[in-house]
């Protein structure tokens, strides 16, 4: 609509401008003395005036199709980071949820695997990743919950800090010893909230169990779920993540499927 007008706009000040033109010719037919031509000069006006207005017009549609494709590609990259997520959770797995389905990792931490298997105090194996998610889905209890974007992830799906009632499902997963701290994406967050398990024997802490990033290397090797849930059966089955973090195990795996 915008870019009619200004076009419109031109013709009309061309038209106008061009008049004189003819004019300046009738004066000329009829013997006008005067020596510069007035046509000439207003045909010059005239194309000047009517490429001037049309450059503008030009430059204009070009800025206006920058923004379109601004507001199209990244305007909703940023409102999905900007807008925080509020209402009822359906739960994916130990880290992960759905808010107004939106798929959330929970950001900072890392749970055992649907599919992972822990051993207790009497080291017998239990589901401790199906677990994770039973006792979250348990805590929330269909409360409203409120989740912060943060960024995407490879799968993208949305990085979020969720709480519910004001308490961090991070740190509240952590803390019952449901989860570890990922000191590589967190920043040592949740450390003191996993020392506390720890030293609790919360959850986890109870008996033993692989890392979480550990298992799925094992998993992406070749192993199965009952296997790659030992810790002994991990050995060369990862990728030589070696680097040690701050819970004293190795670096997590930031490729989580």
């Amino acid at each position: 609509m915008i870019l009619s007008e200004i076009h419109t706009a031109a013709d009309n000040e061309g038209r106008y401008r061009c008049r004189y033109e003819a004019r300046a010719r009738r004066d000329r037919r009829k013997g006008s003395g005067n020596r510069e031509s007035f046509g000439e000069v207003s045909m010059v006006a005239c194309l000047r005036a009517r490429s001037a207005v049309k450059v503008g017009a030009n430059v204009l549609q070009l800025l206006l199709l920058i923004g379109t494709v601004g507001l199209t590609y990244f305007v909703p990259y940023s409102i999905a980071l900007c807008d925080s997520l509020l209402g009822q959770a359906s739960i994916i797995d130990g880290d992960t949820i759905e808010v107004q389905r939106t798929r959330i990792r929970l950001w900072g931490i890392d749970a055992p695997e649907s599919n992972q298997l822990c051993r207790d105090e009497d080291s017998l194996q239990y589901r401790c990743g199906a677990k994770a998610a039973n006792d979250l889905y348990a805590f929330i209890a269909q409360r409203v919950v409120a989740c912060i974007p943060i960024n995407f992830d490879r799968y993208h799906r949305t990085v979020a800090s969720c709480a519910v009632d004001g308490v961090d499902l991070g740190y509240w997963l952590v803390g019952n010893g449901l989860a570890l701290d990922w000191p590589a994406y967190s920043n040592g967050k949740y450390a003191d909230a996993q020392k506390d398990a720890e030293r609790h024997g919360r959850g986890m802490w109870a008996g033993s169990y692989a890392n979480p990033w550990e298992f799925r290397a094992c998993i992406r090797n070749g192993g199965r779920p009952a296997n790659c849930s030992d810790e002994p059966s991990l050995k060369g089955s990862s990728d030589n993540r070696t680097e040690s973090s701050s819970t004293g195990g190795r670096r997590p795996d930031p490729l989580k499927n």
